[in-house]
């Protein structure tokens, strides 16, 4: 289900506005600390299936080179022993051989979020397969954008935290001052009234009981 949103002129819009300005404000320039996570299912099999992903990804180098031999024959071993592993010991044992060869990919990983000075962190973190952990908690602080499907449009993907909505942010193409859409409880939404073929930086703002909590990165979309 999409949410279409306009800029906005109601008053929940302004309480907002009024409550959370100045701490906005000051969170402008601000760039959360976003850390790379194994975030595991619970059976072998996805386990296994989570390690090939990451293995996968891996391979691939448009943020940074991963040693092959971090992600070849050793990681294609133990995650055919992670889907043997019978019982609740063989499947610990397969488990704490795997989790340790994928967390010396994420070094790597979080090592390349860390350099980052672009707002990417989250980005990377997700392209090599891994969870994002965000500033305040373990939940993921992720969403995406794409192309909408009119022009003047984009869509986003917005994190799924219940009991909540969703303040986002629309940039100028400095980054130096913004304006709100709509707030949303709907984790997909569309935004209108963008220039069509720019590049829209936006970013969420977690809102809760009328206050601002925590924010995302910013990613750029391009507009339809």
């Amino acid at each position: 289900m999409k949410n279409s949103i306009n800029l906005p002129n109601n008053r929940f819009f302004r309480r907002l506005m009024n409550r959370t300005v100045k701490r906005i404000l000051a969170m402008t320039t601000w760039n959360p600390i976003v850390r790379a996570s194994v975030n595991a299912p619970d059976d072998a099999e996805g386990k296994a299936a989570l390690a090939e992903r990451i293995q996968t990804a891996a391979a691939l180098t448009l943020y940074l080179t991963i040693p092959p031999a971090l992600y070849g024959t050793v990681l294609t071993d133990f995650i055919k022993a992670m889907r043997k592993a019978k019982g609740a010991n063989q499947v610990i044992k397969a488990w704490n051989d795997l989790n340790g060869q994928l967390k010396k990919i994420m070094i790597l990983v979080q090592a390349c979020m860390d350099a980052d000075l672009t707002d990417s962190a989250a980005i990377i973190c997700e392209y090599y397969a891994f969870h994002v952990i965000g500033k305040g908690g373990a939940h993921s602080q992720v969403f995406s954008g794409e192309p909408g499907t009119a022009a003047g449009e984009i869509d986003l993907l917005l994190p799924s935290l219940k009991g909540c909505s969703y303040g986002i942010r629309l940039y100028n193409a400095a980054r130096t001052s913004f304006v709100w859409t709509q707030p949303t409880d709907v984790a997909h939404a569309t935004i209108g009234g963008l220039v069509s073929g720019s590049l829209q930086a936006v970013s969420v703002t977690h809102v809760l009981h009328g206050e601002a909590q925590e924010e995302s990165q910013i990613i750029e979309v391009r507009v339809k």
